[in-house]
């Protein structure tokens, strides 16, 4: 146990103010026992057994509410545990290393502790390695006060109605005091609920056309059904009461609503790859966001006769404890928690559909799956029914059509860098999304698709014909080696796949040339018909195999079908382009393909009618046909991660720091490099609640330090979010800058906060403009990190006596200060009992006083008390003993609070004051993170002096479980004035070793002599350091710390008279030395009276670095005097002002004023500009360092003949607010005729050759022009 010293009281008050609300109130008010006992008091405030979407009833699986005993399984349940720690004998302070240990029954595991559970204490907090036990340290409470914590575990997939029964003394409760053991209680038993929750779909089906039927010889379809089994609903009741089916999953598929000759041909384990809103499929239990654990085995047993088929799934993983949340395209999954699928092929001949005369026709089929009744097991031995099938989507209709169709599309690809269909180049949202980007050097493909989509018939020829924007793109053998199923080993520009692959050939167009604007050129490749007559079409294997031929120069490939293609085939075609070298920055470069077969629109070529500047089709429609990419100079891209703490789901408390790391990177997935990004910004908006640290420092003992980067500029906004800015003039590859940077939550934050930071600059086209701040899961440019925050919670009480001492026919008053240290939780229900003092009240229990009231004088009610507006005052007139035994503060106990008391109002006891024994405040809701105060008074009416009247008060409130008692406070009657505590404090340093000043590397020994002046002894005499600065002004920080020195036994106690002396020391650094002037070190002594507030006092001394002697000189010459030595009427005449720090401390706000200037004839003249700063010049010069000042004058006729004389002033101020100011003047001869002839000659007369040298002096040797902007590098 320890107690709040004054170094306590500052470590709970960097936690802010909600811990602040709370820890306040452990300032000591009377004397400290040397090892208090204390009374534990532990309660479950609350249990939340479901967080959300619950259901009607209490079935199998459901659960109707978070307040019965059922929790369903993946559900949580919330535990909110309070304790109290109150003394027995009337001391005030801290409770140390104050722990809640709670340990679950299996089949429940906690979750992530909140952040109030600290890991520095002993014992550490933490979850034990089997998920159910959970010990968290919350530090510090303070007597008389409670503190709440809320535990939240998950169930695990248990048979439905498994009781979950606690172990006895599940829950403890202890601090570090050894002579208080741990208070336990015991939790009461939960049920679990689950029930299978799978739903079985049937998806539309992939129809492969033209393709053999099992006999080998018969042609047709090949029907490709997906079936898939998922948990439905994921975003809303999801897993919760989920229930793993027993044994393998079985179902049938009734194929004989398809066509009379329809046949089973097999079952398929795997993915269903043309239902890309599917994850991927896997057997590997990777644990992977975007695939199934374990999709197991499927096998078929078919009924021919009947045309079905009944399917077995075994070995599938359907734990439901991986849900895959992204699908084949890595775009989230938000409505299904998918567990396995698969695919079960059917054949149907072509003559099962008839034709008219045209050869067409159509036949409407239908395919079901049924007989899906998985079970799971209960804790009786019982099956549970599965609860998730709907059969509404266990059918797929589709038409069965005869006739000639094709499909054809092209789009940008990247297959060398992207391994899934279809292949997005980085950048790309989606496939032909618009929005790729490119760079020069990088290699793209297109790919185009051509599939004879015909029920039977071929395509007798066909051309495919790709043309790019050749500004921008050239044709290029691959740079690196393609996989294997691309069938390219050789790595040529022009490749085919497909079973049509083998049934053509490409060719290369040269001698075309795209010129013009971007929309010409566009419009060229639009119109373009792949004619034989466009220019010279060379065949891809000549071209390959003549050494001179340039593929740069062509323009355009076609593929040229050799053989027909049969109906169900298709080829993908890959055109291997590079980009050129220069693309300007945000250049669309577009890429459009055509096609045409004899079979479809008579022959006639289908030319693109893609747009890129709208990225659609003409119609507006997606597009198939065309694509684009965007030109970027320096593909930039960011991270953000909290990296402190660095846990996997990070948390917090109230008041805690937290570290964010952002890291900027480039994109450099299939770019060669290197890049190089100019005016990059990097914004972070902070959220509300959050607090940016800009300076290094301690919060609650968490080293903190100032951005590695400094910010360019940090905004709170209307809203509170802070917007925080770093501007950097260049990042390049090999220089790119990590940014790390500290936080505070505030007091008053709890639950998530997630910012985001985004990266832009003018070399990336794609940057997010500056208006947009949205978060992103797809913009490489945008990153977000979330940070958990939990509030302290509990209320407290405290008492503070106003006199601590009086005499016979003296008022003596008390102060009740009450606090709600909870972040979310208005308090409602705000009650206090005060007991007056009486003999025997140290007999009570928790509720004794410490030291109890020996005094039995008479005394009364004053008046009524002082109280906030809204509460309300109950007295009573009951013996105090009946009154005392009254304030129950247990768990449970809160109805019976004061209930065995006749209260009664003022006005009903307003006649006989001293019979009221006790007062009942009816305090106003009190809202998250507030106290309230009152006050009362009592009057000595007779009696003895000597001995002391004690008392404390009871604190409840209807959301807070326990009670707590405030801390006892004394009044002693006396018959004198009482000894008055006090403490002085002199501090000294040693004297420099020239006599005069202090030099650089010189140690300045200090002496700190603490003496008790008073009358009483005082206890925890310490010596701190409040203030230490230079002759600027700066900061400064001891050498070595404040350490004891004589005696060098001292315990913290002194007695009247006695004095103990600490020591310190500080070496002088060049920068003292530079500011000039005196160290000036501030310290400051406290102790502790035996009663009655802390007593302090302060002392100073100063020791010389040199005077301080702020001096400027200003010299003011022309640099420009012409050959002749006089200037002519129209000449500009250019002045420099020339401005030194000549004294030993630093000025600011320098500045160069005019103070006259005037022709010979007495005009008053205005310099036609100026006096103007050097750029970059902040307004500081530091001692020996200087700046120089320009202006101009343009002289006119009324100045012939005659001297321009200018006198300027040149000001600065001191850090202590002294003004300095230098002034100088110089003259410019004007001719009393026109203008001479000759050249000016600048730079040649003394004055210009000095202002010269100066001017200089400035560019090479002052540190002055210092951009804003920071260099990655710093």
């Amino acid at each position: 146990m320890s107690f709040a010293t004054k170094k306590h009281i500052r470590r709970l008050a960097a936690l802010g103010t909600g811990l602040a609300v709370l820890a306040g109130l452990a300032i000591p008010t009377s004397a400290q026992a040397a090892d208090p006992e204390l009374a534990y008091e532990l309660a479950i405030g609350s249990v939340a057994t479901g967080s959300g979407n619950f259901d009607a009833d209490d079935g199998p699986g459901n659960d109707s509410g978070p307040t019965n005993t059922i929790v369903r399984s993946f559900d949580s349940v919330t535990y909110e545990l309070e304790a109290s720690v109150n003394t027995t004998v009337g001391a005030t302070g801290v409770a140390s290393n104050s722990t809640f240990t709670f340990t679950l029954p299996v089949g429940l595991t906690w979750n992530t502790l909140p952040g109030t559970c600290v890991t520095t204490g002993t014992p550490a907090s933490g979850i034990s390695a089997d998920g159910r036990t959970a010990t968290c340290n919350i530090g510090d409470i303070p007597i008389g006060s409670s503190r709440s914590i809320a535990l939240s575990a998950v169930a695990a997939n248990l048979p439905n109605g498994t009781p979950l029964d606690f172990a006895p003394d599940a829950v403890s409760f202890s601090t570090d005091n050894v002579t208080t053991p741990a208070v336990t209680l015991t939790p009461d038993s939960l049920i679990s609920s689950g029930a299978p929750n799978i739903n079985m779909t049937k998806l539309v089906p992939f129809v492969a056309k033209n393709q053999l039927g099992p006999d080998g010889v018969t042609r047709g379809w090949m029907l490709e059904y997906g079936v898939t089994f998922s948990i439905p609903d994921l975003q809303g009741k999801g897993r919760k009461g989920y229930l793993e089916p027993t044994g393998p999953l079985t179902f049938t598929d009734d194929f004989s609503q398809i066509s009379p000759n329809a046949q089973f041909v097999k079952v398929e384990t795997g993915a269903v790859t043309n239902h890309r809103e599917l994850p991927q499929f896997s057997t590997a239990g990777l644990n992977l966001p975007n695939a199934i654990n374990n999709g197991g085995v499927w096998t078929a047993t078919p009924d021919q006769a009947n045309q079905k088929v009944t399917v077995t799934i075994t070995g599938a993983d359907l734990t439901a404890n991986h849900i895959p949340t992204l699908n084949r395209g890595d775009l989230p999954i938000v409505d299904k928690g998918y567990l396995t699928f698969g695919k079960v092929f059917i054949f149907v001949p072509l003559t099962d559909v008839a034709v008219d005369a045209n050869g067409e026709g159509s036949l409407p089929i239908s395919n079901l799956v049924t007989d899906f009744a998985p079970t799971g097991p209960h804790f009786d031995g019982s099956t549970v029914a599965n609860v998730g099938e709907n059969p509404a989507d266990n059918r797929q209709n589709q038409d069965l059509i005869r006739q000639a169709a094709g499909e054809f599309t092209k789009n940008f690809a990247d297959v060398i860098n992207s391994s899934n269909t279809p292949f997005l180049v980085d950048g790309m949202i989606t496939d032909r999304s618009g929005n790729g980007t490119l760079t020069q050097g990088q290699q793209v493909q297109s790919m185009i698709t051509l599939n004879n989509t015909s029920s039977d018939g071929q395509f007798s020829a066909a051309t495919v014909c790709d043309m790019w924007d050749s500004k921008y793109l050239s044709l290029a053998k691959y740079n690196e080696k393609l996989r294997v199923s691309w069938g390219n080993p050789d790595g040529n520009p022009t490749s085919a796949t497909g079973e049509a692959a083998g049934k053509g050939h490409f060719e290369y167009l040269t001698g075309y040339t795209l010129s013009g604007t971007d929309a010409e050129r566009w419009q060229l490749i639009r119109t373009f018909t792949c004619a034989d007559a466009a220019g010279t079409w060379t065949t891809q294997d000549a071209a390959l195999a003549d050494p001179s031929f340039d593929l740069g120069a062509v323009s355009a490939v076609r593929w040229v079908a050799d053989q027909p293609i049969p109906a169900g085939e298709l080829v993908v075609m890959l055109v291997n382009l590079e980009a050129k070298t220069a693309i300007p920055e945000g250049q669309i470069v577009a890429n459009m393909a055509g096609w045409k077969v004899p079979e479809l629109k008579a022959g006639a070529y289908q030319a693109p009618n893609y747009i890129p500047e709208t990225g659609r089709m003409a119609s507006g429609a997606l597009p198939k046909t065309g694509d684009r990419l965007i030109a970027v100079q320096a593909p930039l891209a960011l991270s953000k991660a909290v990296t402190s703490p660095s846990t996997v789901a990070p948390r917090v408390a109230a008041g805690a720091a937290a570290q964010f790391t952002i890291t900027p990177t480039f994109r450099t997935v299939g770019r060669p490099g290197p890049f190089t990004a100019h005016d990059v910004t990097v914004t972070d908006r902070i959220p509300a609640g959050l607090s940016m640290l800009l300076d290094d420092g301690n919060v609650d003992g968490q080293a903190v330090t100032a951005p590695n980067f400094t910010p360019t500029s940090v905004t709170v906004l209307p809203d509170g979010t802070t917007e925080v800015v770093w501007t950097f003039d260049e990042m390049s590859t090999g220089n790119l800058p990590t940014i790390v940077y500290w936080v505070q939550a505030d007091s008053t934050s709890r639950g998530d906060f997630v910012n985001t930071a985004i990266i832009r600059s003018p070399d990336d086209s794609q940057s997010p403009a500056v208006t947009d701040f949205a978060a992103s899961t797809t913009d490489p440019h945008r990153s977000s990190a979330n940070i958990g925050v939990d509030g302290v919670a509990g209320i407290a009480v405290s008492k503070t006596v106003l006199n601590p001492f009086i005499s016979a026919g003296e008022d003596f008053s008390f102060e009740i200060t009450t606090a709600n240290g909870s972040q979310s939780v208005t308090q409602t229900g705000s009650t206090v009992i005060d007991v007056f003092p009486f003999i025997g009240d140290g007999a009570a229990g928790t509720v004794s006083r410490v030291p109890a009231t020996d005094n039995g004088s008479k005394f009364t009610l004053a008046g009524e008390p002082t109280v906030p507006a809204g509460a309300t005052v109950d007295y009573s007139t009951d013996p105090s003993a009946a009154v005392q035994a009254s304030q129950t503060i247990g768990s449970g106990q809160g109805s019976s609070f004061g209930a065995a008391v006749t209260w009664q109002s003022f006005a009903a006891v307003q006649s006989h004051l001293q019979d009221v024994t006790a007062i009942r405040v009816h305090l106003p809701d009190m809202a998250p993170v507030t106290t309230e105060k009152f006050r009362y008074t009592l009057t000595h009416l007779s009696g003895l002096e000597g001995g002391y009247f004690a008392n404390n008060a009871t604190f409840r409130t209807a959301p807070s479980a326990l009670g707590v008692v405030s801390n006892t406070v004394t009044t002693r009657m006396v018959s004198e004035v009482p000894e008055v505590p006090s403490i002085a404090l002199v501090k000294s340093a040693s004297a420099p070793a020239n006599g005069e000043q202090f030099a650089v590397g010189e140690t300045v020994n200090y002496q700190f002599v603490a003496t008790n002046d008073g009358d009483v002894p005082l206890t925890d005499v310490t010596v701190d350091e409040s203030s230490f600065v230079n002759g600027a002004g700066d900061q400064l920080a001891l050498s070595t710390p404040i350490t004891l020195s004589d005696p060098t036994d001292f315990d913290g106690t002194l007695a009247p008279g006695e004095s103990v002396t600490f020591g310190a020391t500080y070496v002088v650094t060049q920068a003292d030395a530079d500011a000039g002037g005196q160290l000036t070190n501030v310290a400051t002594t406290s102790g502790n009276p035996p009663t009655g507030s802390p007593v302090s006092d302060d002392s100073d001394v100063s020791v010389n670095m040199g005077d301080p002697a702020p001096a400027l000189s200003l010299a003011k010459t022309v640099t420009n005097v012409p050959v002749g030595g006089s200037f002519a009427v129209g000449d500009t005449v250019n002045y420099a002002f020339t401005v030194r720090n000549v004294g030993n401390m630093p000025l600011n706000g320098v500045a160069v004023n005019e103070k006259s200037f005037t022709n010979e004839a007495g005009q008053q003249l205005s310099l036609t500009s100026g006096p103007t700063a050097a750029d970059g010049f902040s307004g500081s010069l530091a001692p020996g360092e200087q700046t120089v000042f320009t202006g101009t004058y343009v002289v006119t006729a009324a100045d012939r003949g005659g001297n321009l004389s200018n006198t300027a002033v040149a000001s600065g101020e001191t850090v202590s607010g002294d003004s300095v100011v230098a002034e100088s003047s110089v003259l410019a001869p004007v001719v009393a005729g026109a203008a001479p002839g000759g050249l000016t000659l600048t730079g040649v007369s003394l004055g210009g050759m000095v202002a010269a040298v100066l001017l200089l002096m400035v560019a090479g040797g002052l540190l002055l022009l210092r951009r804003r902007r920071v260099a990655a590098s710093s």
